[in-house]
């Protein structure tokens, strides 16, 4: 199996230029990189001859093997006849000439895809052809349409993530006669941010190749460096070379979405500071006045003697969230499901508490100045609420 590298475009979005994202992706671990070619084609450049001919060189510069990309094009078989397809494909593919992989990618169109095909084995018969589609394309028909074609791989990248594509690799792997070719996303984003981090993504990526014999691997949209190296780690089972330091495996969360050195907030750490505080008063039976010490107090009023059980279990039970919380920022390793657990009990904790202290203060009401100070904590509560909301909601997609 050869380790391909990750996406190019999500690197160029942190400001990179193509030969430091070969070279990060070399450091991570691919063993083959891919020519930064993607649609660069005359649909979409005027310059197809200068585009392609220098983003073969930076990739040749890399000493690895070098996969030309021939990505999707912006028309399809319906805009146009399939003779402008195939002369537009090898127009690009002859500017990439010298690559060791003809890799047409992300197709949507498996006619246009058969077109790009011809149009490479014209240019270099010798060169390996990997075709790979977009996993909503059904794998019958991806079989059928490519029956006689000399392919070295058929696969599938892109998509939502590794899970969204396994049933349809694993379905082509049952049908197809070609090796497998396999590179997943990260996900698809939510607000700037891939739903899968490096682990996450690589430990799914592995659980899918221990069943399914794919024969080139790499990532799609959403993974950098780190991503392949974390693949390289657990498929491998070995460190990839590290030739200089590389300030490109691990990213920031701002420059790369999910990729990132760790899941630090100081404002999310102050809240699982004061969610540990509000465990340990009720551990303590503490009802100091503050509002959270109403929302216990609440408790113990109406449930008398039974209160005080209920008001240490719950603060036991608090604190153990508020360490979950505070522990999987730091230790990705935790749990999705008692991760996800913790974080809704602490978001229905808390709308209790709203309830409790507005019912709480309306019961206490004594003039205009105990009215104001209600409306004061019961904004400020909401302001809490909104915030447990968030912050969980973060920690339960990262």
């Amino acid at each position: 199996m050869l380790l391909f590298d990750g996406a190019m475009g999500t690197m160029k979005q942190a400001g990179l230029d193509t030969r430091s994202i070969h070279r990060a992706y070399i450091q991570a671990g691919s063993q083959v990189v891919t020519t930064d070619t993607f649609m660069a084609n005359r649909l979409s450049t005027s310059d197809v001859e200068g585009e392609n001919t220098r983003a073969l060189e930076a990739a040749r510069e890399t000493n690895v093997l070098v996969a030309g990309d021939l990505g999707p094009t912006i028309a399809t078989s319906k805009d146009y006849p399939l003779s402008c397809f195939h002369d537009l494909y090898r127009e690009q593919a002859k500017a990439l000439k010298g690559v060791d992989f003809w890799l047409v990618e992300t197709v949507v169109d498996l006619e246009v895809a058969r077109a790009a095909v011809r149009a490479c084995l014209e240019v270099d018969p010798d060169v390996p052809v990997l075709v790979s589609m977009i996993p909503s394309i059904a794998p019958e028909k991806a079989v059928q349409a490519f029956d006689g074609f000399p392919l070295s791989a058929l696969g599938y990248n892109c998509g939502s993530g590794p899970l969204q594509s396994a049933s349809s690799l694993s379905r082509l792997a049952s049908l197809s006669p070609f090796p497998l070719i396999w590179e997943p996303s990260a996900g698809l984003p939510e607000q700037g941010r891939y739903p899968f981090d490096c682990q996450e993504w690589a430990k799914a990526v592995r659980s899918v190749l221990a069943h399914t014999p794919v024969a080139y691997v790499g990532g799609c949209c959403g993974t950098t460096p780190a991503y392949i190296q974390a693949l390289a780690y657990c498929t491998f089972s070995r460190n990839p070379p590290i030739l200089e330091p590389n300030p490109y495996i691990v990213l920031e969360e701002d420059s790369m979405g999910k990729t990132k050195k760790s899941n630090f907030n100081v404002f999310e750490i102050m809240f699982g500071i004061m969610w540990l505080a509000m465990g340990l008063e009720g551990i303590g039976q503490g009802n100091g006045g503050q509002s959270i010490g109403r929302f216990y107090a609440s408790i113990g009023k109406w449930f008398g003697k039974a209160g005080d059980s209920m008001v240490t279990i719950l603060g036991v039970l608090i604190l153990v969230s508020a360490v979950i919380y505070l522990v999987q920022k730091f230790v990705p390793a935790v749990p999705a499901q008692l991760t996800k657990a913790a974080m809704v009990f602490m978001v229905i904790v808390w709308a209790v508490t709203v309830l409790c202290c507005l019912i709480f203060d309306i019961g206490h009401l004594d003039g205009f100045a105990d009215f104001l100070a209600m409306v004061e904590n019961l904004f400020i509560n909401l302001l809490i609420l909104s915030a447990t909301i968030s912050f969980c909601g973060e920690s339960v997609t990262k």
